[in-house]
C-alpha cells in the first residue's frame, strides 16, 4: 500500500455538527482541572460535551446560588466551538443530613422532605434562568437505575418518571424551547418500558442508553437500542432521539473491575474499543456517541453513594496525572471529523471478506456504509474481543456493488489518519481490529507527508 497523506482534521470552531461527544462528568465534585484541557479537546472537532450541574457546589448556603464555576466551563467550552449540554444532579447536604458522602451524590430530593424539594425546585428554576441563553438540552439525573446513584431507597422506574416530570416542568417553565432527557446504565427493556410508561409524549425529548460492555459487538449490547426503540415506538414516543450519551473502555482497570476482573488493560485496547464505539452507534441509529471521559479521575477520590475509590479506571482520553493525550485522543479526533456534518446510513457499500489465515477463521467482519457530505464512505474491521486483543494488521478483498462503485478507492487508517491507496503490487486491502475507512480519494482532505 502507498502512504498518500493524513487526514486533515479540523477543530470543533471548524466543523458545524459531530456525532462524536465526550464528557467533562465530575467537575461538580471538582474532581479534575478542566483548563488544561479545554485547548485540547477543542482540537479534536468535538462538538457535544457533557457537563454535570452540581447543586451541592452551586448552593452551599440556603437559598443562595453561585454558578460562577460552572459559568467557566460552559463559556469555555463554547468559545473553543463546543456545545455543553447538562447533566442535572446530584443532592445536597444542606437539605439531606443523611446523606452518605460528602456531596450528596446519587441523593433524590424527590425521596426527602417537603423542605427539600422545594429547595430542588428553586434550584433548577435558578440554574434554568441563568444558562437559557447558553443551554438547550437537560438530562435529568444520572444512572438512575444503580444503586451507586440512587438513594435512599431501591432505584423504581416509576419513581424516576416522577422525578423526570417535576424537574423537566420546572426547566421548561423558563425556557419552553428546551429539551428533556433521561439516561439509564443497564437499559433494561422492562425499567425502560416502565419509565416511559409513566411519561406523557411531550415530558422528553431524548433518551440516553449508557454503555461500558467491554466487547462493543456481543449481543445485548447491539440489541438494547433496538430494543428501546422498538419499546419507544410502541408507546408513541417516535419522536424521542436514542443517544450514548456516556460509555468508554479504559486504558487501565484496577483489579476486581466488573469489565475487567484481571484488572490492566492498554491504550490501544482503549482506543479500538472507542473507536468501534463510535461507528456501531451510527449503524444503530443512535444520534450521539458521547465518550467517558475527558481525563483520569485520578487527583482526587471518587465518591459514590456509598462507596469511594481512591484511584478509579483510566477512561480519560488524557492522563489523569499529566493531562497528555492517549492513544485514543487522536483516535477520537479522527472519529469526529469522519462522523462530523453530514452522515446518514446506506445499503452496504461493499462486502468485505478476509484473505488467508486471521486470529481465527470464524472472526466476522462488520461494516459500516454512510454518506459523509454526499460520498459514500465504509468503515470496516474485524470484530475480535477488545480486551488482551492484539493488533491485528491482515489481508482482506473488497467486493463493491456495481451499483456503488468508487472510481479512486482509498483506506484511512482511524488510529492514526494515514491514508493509503493500492498499488499494482498489492494483492489486497488491509483489514485491522479497529475502523478503516473505504472511500473515494475526494472525500477527505489529506495533509500530505
Amino acid at each position: 500500500m502507498k502512504l498518500i497523506g493524513c487526514l486533515k482534521t479540523k477543530s470543533s470552531n471548524e466543523i458545524k455538527s459531530s456525532r462524536v461527544g465526550i464528557g467533562f462528568e465530575c467537575y461538580d465534585r471538582d474532581l479534575f482541572d478542566p483548563e488544561r484541557c479545554y485547548d485540547l479537546v477543542g482540537a479534536m472537532g468535538i462538538k457535544p460535551v457533557r457537563v454535570q450541574t452540581g447543586w451541592a457546589r452551586t448552593e452551599t448556603e440556603k437559598g443562595v446560588y453561585d454558578f460562577s464555576w460552572l459559568d467557566g466551563m460552559v463559556d469555555n467550552l463554547i468559545k473553543r466551538g463546543m456545545e455543553p449540554w447538562f447533566n442535572v444532579g446530584y443532592g445536597n447536604p444542606l437539605y439531606m443530613p443523611d446523606a452518605p458522602n460528602s456531596t450528596a451524590v446519587g441523593c433524590v430530593p424527590t425521596l426527602y422532605d417537603e423542605e427539600c424539594l422545594t429547595a430542588w425546585i428553586n434550584y433548577v428554576k435558578a440554574m434554568t434562568e441563568h444558562f437559557k441563553d447558553r443551554i438547550t438540552h437537560y438530562e435529568i439525573w444520572n444512572e438512575p437505575d444503580l444503586e451507586h446513584f440512587w438513594y435512599p431507597g431501591k432505584s423504581s422506574p416509576e419513581k424516576l418518571a416522577e422525578l423526570i416530570k417535576l424537574t423537566g416542568a420546572v426547566v421548561r417553565s423558563v425556557l419552553p424551547t428546551a429539551k428533556i432527557g433521561f439516561c439509564l446504565c443497564c437499559s433494561h427493556p422492562e425499567f425502560v418500558y416502565n419509565v416511559f410508561s409513566n411519561l406523557e409524549k411531550d415530558e422528553v425529548h431524548f433518551y440516553s442508553a449508557h454503555n461500558y460492555d467491554p466487547f462493543p459487538e456481543n449481543g445485548w449490547n447491539s440489541q438494547r437500542t433496538v430494543y428501546a426503540r422498538k419499546i419507544l415506538d410502541d408507546l408513541g414516543f417516535e419522536q424521542v432521539e436514542i443517544w450514548m450519551g456516556e460509555g468508554g473502555h479504559a486504558s487501565w482497570h484496577p483489579v476486581g473491575h466488573a469489565k475487567c476482573p484481571e484488572g490492566g488493560g492498554s491504550e490501544h485496547n482503549q482506543a479500538v474499543w472507542h473507536l468501534r464505539r463510535c461507528f456501531l452507534d451510527l449503524k444503530n441509529g443512535l444520534k450521539l456517541t458521547s465518550i467517558f471521559m475527558v481525563v483520569d479521575l485520578w487527583q482526587k477520590p471518587y465518591e459514590k453513594v456509598v462507596e469511594v475509590l481512591k484511584k478509579p479506571a483510566a477512561q480519560g482520553v488524557l492522563n489523569g496525572i499529566t493531562y497528555s493525550p492517549k492513544k485514543t485522543y487522536k483516535a477520537l479526533t479522527n472519529a469526529a471529523n469522519v462522523l462530523s456534518d453530514e452522515n446518514n446510513l446506506i445499503d452496504d457499500l461493499a462486502v468485505v471478506e478476509g484473505k488467508g489465515t486471521t486470529c481465527d477463521p470464524n472472526t466476522p467482519v462488520t461494516t459500516v456504509s454512510f454518506m459523509h457530505n454526499g460520498k459514500p464512505c465504509m468503515a470496516y474491521w474485524l470484530s475480535v474481543p477488545v480486551v488482551g486483543c492484539e493488533e491485528v494488521n491482515k489481508p482482506c478483498n473488497i467486493t463493491q456493488s456495481p451499483s456503488s462503485k468508487l472510481k479512486d478507492p482509498v483506506v484511512i487508517d482511524m488510529m492514526t489518519g494515514e491514508a493509503f491507496e493500492r498499488t499494482e503490487d498489492d494483492a489486497a486491502w488491509p483489514i485491522k481490529e479497529y475502523p478503516l475507512i473505504y472511500c473515494e480519494r475526494d472525500t477527505f482532505e489529506f495533509d500530505i507527508l
